[in-house]
This record gives C-alpha cells, sequence and structure tokens, in this order.
C-alpha cells in the first residue's frame, strides 16, 4: 500500500492517511491549495455518524495575519500537525481552524502510511461495537491542486479525524471558481 504516499504528488484525485512517512508529501498539497489566494468554503461535520448535515462557513481566505501568516505545519515531539487559519473578514467569529494533527510514536499505528492504511481498512466508521471502530487517524482526500494543474470547480480537500473513542469530525475545503494553476 505505499505506492499511495507518491498518489499525493502524482494524481489528481487522490487519498491518503497520515502518517510520519506520508506527512510531508500532504502539506505540500495542502499548503499549495490554501495558500493558492482563492475563496474558500468550509463545512464540517461533527460526529459524522449521527447523519447530521455540515455546517457551512462561506466566504473564507486563508488569514495573512494570524500566526506563521495562517499556514503552520510541523514535527512537534512524535506529533504531526499542520493548520490554516481561514478567516471571512468578521472578527474572531469568522475565524476557523482547518487542519489536523497525528501523533506518530511508535506503536501509534501512524508511523507509516501503510500500516495506518491497515488499520484503516480493517476498523469500522462508527456503528455498535465500539472497539472495532477507526481511532485515532486521519483520512485525506484531495481533489486537485497539482503543480501546474488548472483550478477546477470540483478541487477540494476531505479530512476526516478520528479520535480516541473512534467519532469521527470531517471538514471539506472547498474553492471558489476562478481562473489560474496551482
Amino acid at each position: 500500500m505505499s505506492y499511495r504516499i507518491t498518489a499525493v504528488d502524482r494524481e489528481h484525485e487522490a487519498e491518503a492517511m497520515v502518517a510520519a512517512d506520508s506527512f510531508d508529501s500532504i502539506v505540500e498539497r495542502i499548503q499549495r491549495m490554501v495558500t493558492a489566494g482563492r475563496g474558500m468554503v468550509l463545512a464540517v461535520r461533527e460526529f459524522t455518524y449521527l447523519g447530521e448535515p455540515p455546517v457551512l462557513y462561506a466566504g473564507m481566505r486563508l488569514d495573512a495575519d494570524a500566526h506563521g501568516g495562517g499556514f503552520r505545519s510541523g514535527r512537534h515531539g512524535e506529533r504531526v500537525r499542520c493548520e490554516a487559519t481561514l478567516t471571512n473578514g468578521g472578527g474572531y467569529d469568522g475565524t476557523r481552524w482547518f487542519g489536523f494533527g497525528v501523533d506518530v510514536y511508535p506503536y501509534s499505528g501512524n508511523e507509516t502510511e501503510a500500516g495506518a492504511w491497515k488499520r484503516y481498512e480493517t476498523s469500522t466508521d462508527g456503528g455498535a461495537d465500539r472497539q472495532a471502530r477507526r481511532r485515532d487517524m486521519t483520512h485525506i482526500g484531495f481533489i486537485g491542486g497539482l503543480p501546474s494543474w488548472k483550478w477546477q470547480n470540483t478541487d477540494r480537500i476531505v479530512i476526516t479525524e478520528y479520535n480516541g473513542d473512534g467519532v469521527a469530525t470531517e471538514r471539506v475545503l472547498g474553492f471558489e471558481p476562478g481562473e489560474g494553476s496551482w
């Protein structure tokens, strides 16, 4: 399954699991997409197993005045983190966080992307069996964002983050139509 790491760098539509060995490729693609200057729409769905509709935040842009110019990433001990601060210009109430943080310590299941995929594919998404649920993992889906590709209306990033209880939060970042390329 290690082929998926290279998919992030080469395929228009790609999926990845956040792990120590996939982190840099994932960050590079997210950074390229959120710093391109396009307007964005963020949809956040907490507790996905409830089937509730997402909360939408429109008119978002990267908050260049935020710490790190609005985009930060890095490895901090045995944890990796990538985050973008988005704003619609409305002050604190108009500011939203987009990103992920994942533990990559030995035996976390996130040391390699192949190991994270194995856990993801053998676990359930929600369901009554709480012990069988996906836990402490992050799945990312990309459409668009490859270097020199034209912007498209379908460009998006989907981050599904499973906590220690197997409960997922899904963040979907879509982009306004525009002329340009990544």
